[in-house]
């Protein structure tokens, strides 16, 4: 028996309750820039104290079958039917699932669903925008990637090449699944095939497709699957989603993705899942629209700073991120600066950012209701963490000049929940 341990439990509750307000503390004193995270209304997170999270349901998630699951399963079914309801008004879907545990655990599920060992696929590479995760994943799966072509003067797929290599050769599927992303792919420019589906990872604008901000890949092209993480764009739990409108896809996944992938697919996130999409039903609009606004606005600001920041035709992004083109040093002190003072953003090395780069985010301090002015502060701010020798003074007064987390907006009011 080890024996190296001697604290006993009162210990280990004190060592929790001292990491808990270490990152209470941290958290609530942070600038969040990065754009994988997102903020939680108490609406939405409200079922997460709930009881919904000791239940086990499994088995389709549009036919509940009573013999297939644990006795009162059938209380929590409607959470799914729900949300199969509410993204079809949103995503112009017929099919919903929200039993994958979060966007890679959606997307993975639906490639063991879909595809078999040794078929070829496309795949956009983590040079070009994409998740970095994909590749490993695919070979594991033993599929054969080819890299989708990519036209980085204008952050775009380059749809002539990639077409080019669609009528030479047959891939069962195109994965696009871009974690880097200014501009979305013009998926309507792919070459029609009925036998390739198109995988699309839109993690990253979930919300700005629900609130029809960017083009909805359901109405550019055809068997196309959207899988997705519910925590950037669209500010709900860490959980996953697989949206379909194609009937053989909806098929082949429904009675796999659970119990086969997905054993519990968690049905308090599930729920709190369902609540951010019903707030999304009254704010979405709203919210990603002052995103846009903001990202663009803080774009013109930073490039007056001295930035260079990638866009295209006047244009800094139609999402929420903003690409800093930098060199290796300005990316190595903005980034150490950054983390000394609190302040979350991504130092890139992807060839997409040119040498190096650094990734912001706006749709966290939107929802907290940052003003131009905040903005403006922001830039000034960037600028002074980017220099070699950073002037103490100006940092900390631009720091005590920005607001911090208070005044979440876009949000609907958890008294509703108390009926």
């Amino acid at each position: 028996m080890n024996n190296k341990s001697t604290k006993n439990y009162l210990s280990y509750v004190s060592e929790y309750i001292e990491i808990l307000k270490n990152f209470d503390h941290n958290n609530q004193n942070t600038i969040p820039l990065c754009a994988a995270e997102s903020t939680l209304s108490d609406f939405a997170k409200s079922p997460l104290k709930s009881e919904l999270q000791e239940r086990y349901i499994r088995g389709s998630a549009r036919t509940f079958d009573i013999d297939r699951n644990f006795s009162g399963s059938e209380y929590i079914y409607p959470l799914y039917e729900n949300i199969i309801e509410i993204s079809s008004q949103l995503f112009k879907c017929k099919y919903a699932d929200a039993r994958p545990l979060s966007g890679m655990n959606a997307t993975i599920s639906l490639l063991m669903s879909i595809t078999k060992f040794g078929d070829d696929v496309l795949l956009l590479n983590s040079d070009c925008g994409g998740h970095e995760s994909f590749l490993p994943i695919c070979k594991r799966l033993g599929l054969n990637v080819t890299d989708i072509p990519y036209d980085y003067s204008n952050f775009q797929i380059d749809m002539s090449a990639l077409n080019t290599l669609l009528k030479k050769h047959f891939y069962s599927v195109i994965i696009i699944a871009p974690s880097d992303i200014i501009f979305t792919p013009k998926l309507d420019k792919i070459v029609k095939d009925s036998h390739t589906n198109i995988i699309y990872d839109a993690t990253q604008t979930l919300g700005l497709i629900a609130a029809k901000k960017v083009q909805n890949p359901f109405q550019q092209a055809d068997n196309v699957i959207i899988t997705g993480g519910t925590h950037k764009t669209l500010p709900g739990p860490t959980s996953g989603l697989i949206l379909t409108n194609t009937e053989s896809i909806i098929k082949e996944i429904d009675l796999k993705v659970s119990p086969t992938f997905v054993r519990n697919p968690q049905p308090h996130q599930v729920a709190s899942l369902l609540l951010t999409l019903i707030e999304f039903m009254e704010y979405g609009e709203q919210y990603m629209t002052a995103v846009q606004e903001n990202a663009n606005y803080l774009g013109k600001q930073l490039e007056k700073e001295g930035f260079s920041i990638a866009k295209r035709n006047g244009l800094f992004s139609e999402t929420h991120q903003l690409f800093l083109l930098m060199t290796p040093k300005e990316a190595e002190n903005l980034s150490k600066n950054a983390r000394n003072y609190r302040l979350t953003l991504d130092k890139k090395t992807k060839k997409i950012y040119g040498a190096k780069g650094v990734r912001l985010g706006v749709q966290t301090i939107t929802r907290y209701g940052w003003s131009k002015n905040d903005l403006n502060l922001l830039a000034s701010l960037l600028y002074e963490l980017k220099q070699d020798n950073i002037s103490l003074e100006r940092i900390n007064l631009l720091l005590k000049k920005l607001p911090r987390k208070t005044n979440l907006k876009y949000q609907l009011d958890s008294l509703l929940l108390s009926n």
